[in-house]
C-alpha cells in the first residue's frame, strides 16, 4: 500500500494571521510538532481547530531508506517546517471520506470523532520559503529533493482501501474534463522533478538499497539510461514528448 503524506493544519482568522507561534503553542495545549503522526493527537485533532491534508499526488517511500550522515534525513525538513509554523496556502482537489455505511439500532452512526478522524481533503498545498515572497508548491519541493515518492495513480495513494465495493472509504473529485487535464499535467510535473533528483541521488534516491528496490529499480534503470544517451537521442526524446 502506498501511505500518503499527511499534515494536520489549522485555519487562521483574520485577527491570528498577525499573531506569532507562541500563540500557536498554547491553543494547540503545547502539543509539539502539528505534523506529527495521528496518534500524537488522539484521534482528536479536530477539536483543536486542525484541517487533516493529503498532500497530492506524492507518498512516503515506499522503504525506508539511509542517507549519508552528512545529508539530510527521512522526513527530517518536513518535521523542521511543521515546527515552524509555516503559513500555507490549500487548493482541494479531492476528498477522502468515511462512508458511514454501519447504522446501529437507534438508526445512528458510528463513533462520530473516529468517523472524523479517518476522513481527510486532498490538498495541493503552497508554502512561502524563509525570505521570500512567492509561494512554492510543497509536494514539487519534496520530490524535487528526494524527500518523496510519488503515486502511481492520480493525485491520491492507491492504498487497500481503493475496493470499492468493499472500501469503507470513498473519494470524490472534480469530473470537469479541464480540471482532469490539470491533475494529469500536475503528475507529469512530479513526475519530471522525480527524475531530476534520481539522476542528482538526492534524499532517498541517495540510498543504494532503494535504487536496486524491486519497487524502484526499473525506474532508476531507466533514468539512468536516458541521462548516459547521446544528444540526438535526448533531442528526439524531448519533441516525440511534447
Amino acid at each position: 500500500d502506498e501511505e500518503p503524506i499527511t499534515c494536520y493544519i489549522r485555519h487562521l482568522t483574520p485577527v491570528e494571521r498577525f499573531l506569532n507561534r507562541n500563540y500557536f503553542d498554547f491553543i494547540l495545549g503545547k502539543q509539539g510538532d502539528v505534523a506529527a503522526s495521528e496518534r500524537s493527537f488522539d484521534g482528536n485533532f479536530q477539536r483543536k481547530g486542525l484541517l487533516k491534508v493529503q498532500i497530492a499526488g506524492i507518498i512516503h517511500p515506499l522503504i525506508p531508506y539511509d542517507a549519508p550522515t552528512h545529508m539530510e534525513q527521512e522526513g527530517e525538513w518536513l518535521r523542521s517546517l511543521a515546527r515552524s509554523r509555516s503559513s500555507v496556502a490549500l487548493q482541494l482537489l479531492s476528498k477522502r471520506t468515511n462512508k458511514m455505511q454501519t447504522v446501529d439500532d437507534d438508526g445512528m452512526r458510528g463513533d462520530s470523532n473516529e468517523l472524523i478522524s479517518s476522513s481527510s481533503a486532498i490538498c495541493s498545498v503552497m508554502y512561502r520559503p524563509g525570505g521570500s515572497i512567492f509561494r512554492k508548491d510543497l509536494a514539487e519541493s519534496l520530490v524535487r529533493y528526494g524527500r518523496s515518492d510519488i503515486t502511481s495513480s492520480g493525485i491520491h495513494s492507491v492504498t487497500g482501501d481503493h475496493d470499492e465495493e468493499n472500501s469503507a472509504f470513498e473519494y470524490t473529485a472534480s469530473n470537469d474534463m479541464k480540471k482532469i487535464r490539470a491533475d494529469a499535467t500536475y503528475m507529469e510535473r512530479l513526475g519530471e522533478l522525480q527524475n531530476e533528483a534520481i539522476r542528482e541521488r538526492s534524499g532517498m534516491w541517495s540510498d543504494e538499497n532503494l535504487r536496486s528496490h524491486t519497487r524502484y529499480k526499473d525506474l532508476v534503470k531507466e533514468v539512468e539510461s536516458e541521462a548516459n544517451a547521446p544528444m540526438w537521442k535526448k533531442v528526439w526524446t524531448w519533441f516525440r514528448n511534447r
